[in-house]
């Protein structure tokens, strides 16, 4: 049987907790033949250790690793994932802005925008911080023509209320209409 895994069979397995469910989840995983679990619900798994059980990072990557390793899972990239992992534990960044270094390093693109100086520790990257003025293409980078995997697409609001990007602001909420 192929089944896509989420988040709390995983969370039920790793934590004990509660101890019932975590006896069907764990029972379920030994009997499974393949286990398909998409790098989001990866990275669920990472938050809530992190954030609801308190789970230091460095055991947080112990048990990711171990999830990755386990026969029946399948993972997108499981490369992608373990250096995330590593650029968790190495660089002390979350998991997501860990995963964005990981996705930089693995598509050549190495520019990261961004307001988290946290990403300024990794030295495999080079993060920008976003700004009005238009930024100069690093020698050696990427080329700009290079088509890559992500689109440019309009958001919901964009396409919604018709108003470009840069004309969103919290603080302005869009007229009425009718």
């Amino acid at each position: 049987m192929s089944a896509f895994l989420d988040t709390n069979v995983l969370i039920r397995h790793l934590t004990g907790d509660p101890p019932a469910r975590a006896r069907r989840a764990t029972a379920f995983l030994e009997r499974a033949d393949e286990l398909l679990v998409p790098d989001l619900i990866v990275a669920e798994v990472v938050y809530v250790l992190e954030s609801f059980y308190e789970v230091k990072p460095k055991r947080v990557a112990e048990l990711v690793r171990a999830v990755i390793a386990f026969p029946a899972i399948v993972v997108v990239d499981e490369p992608m994932l373990l250096r995330a992992l590593e650029v968790c534990e190495v660089e002390r960044l979350d998991f997501a802005e860990a995963y964005l270094v990981a996705s930089a390093e693995a598509s050549g693109v190495e520019l990261i925008a961004s307001f988290d100086r946290s990403i300024n520790r990794v030295t495999t990257i080079q993060p920008i911080e976003p700004s009005c003025e238009v930024q100069p293409t690093p020698k050696g980078s990427a080329s700009t023509s290079r088509r890559l995997a992500y689109r440019r697409v309009p958001s919901i609001a964009q396409t919604a209320i018709g108003l470009p990007g840069s004309a969103i602001r919290a603080s302005k909420p869009p007229a009425r209409r009718g």
